[in-house]
């Protein structure tokens, strides 16, 4: 593990079946390890619905259409992939304790279809599931809206991680599909990341809004043209 986990505590140790898998690196290990001690997560996405808030054939398709992983999903890995995504999940939400979780998607990962339209219809039922929970603050950021660096950031998913333990030091990371291109918890790149996000809170739409937005784009689905045997 590397030097981001303090090493007089203990880490979780249901990621360690993926660990010798090959598909992930060791800082996108530590980064998942990280994520479930948290107790606030601030999370940006521009291009994609949010990794711990995807469905399984949502995820698959995601890396089905990744021109560069295109065998992953042929020799079962993509599958690995997807079930330690989901397994994040689950460690992250089913606990006694959740984090609270701030997440702002952009509009157009909403209207992207992803897969399918089946596929993409089922991911936005299953946006409008978590939105429903206490710990979930899930905000839509309109296509209107005002530039922003971090939102740039978040093409690759933008995180923001804080911890009960004044031992483990905030920190921010960019995850990718298999891997974190960035981490750092240097306290002016976290400040500057949680007050930006700040900003892109108060330009987004409210939740209930939000929530409103995403019935929209299911409604959207539901009157187009069935695409479901044609896969982006």
């Amino acid at each position: 593990m590397s030097n981001y986990i303090p090493q007089n505590e203990p880490t979780e140790k249901w990621w360690q079946p993926f660990e010798d898998t090959g598909l992930f690196d060791s800082g996108f290990l530590d980064y998942a390890v990280l994520e479930q001690k948290a107790t606030t997560i601030r999370h940006v996405s521009a291009l994609v619905v949010p990794g711990i808030l995807q469905t399984e054939q949502y995820a698959l398709a995601l890396i089905g259409i990744r021109a560069n992983i295109s065998q992953l999903m042929l020799s079962k890995e993509g599958e690995k992939a997807v079930k330690f995504r989901l397994a994040r999940q689950w460690h992250l939400f089913e606990r006694s304790h959740p984090p609270q979780v701030f997440v702002i998607v952009d509009e157009s990962a909403l209207l992207r279809i992803v897969g399918s339209r089946r596929i993409m219809h089922d991911q936005l039922l299953h946006l409008l599931q978590m939105a429903e929970l206490p710990f979930i603050s899930l905000q839509v950021m309109p296509l209107r809206s005002r530039f922003s660096d971090l939102l740039v950031t978040g093409s690759r998913s933008a995180v923001q991680l804080s911890f009960a333990s004044r031992k483990q030091k905030k920190m921010i990371s960019i995850e990718q599909m298999h891997d974190v291109s960035y981490n750092s918890d240097n306290i002016n790149e976290v400040t500057t990341f949680i007050t930006e996000f700040m900003r892109l809170q108060e330009d987004a739409l409210d939740p209930a809004a939000s929530i409103k937005r995403i019935q929209d784009s299911v409604t959207e689905l539901l009157n187009g043209a069935d695409d479901s045997h044609h896969e982006t």
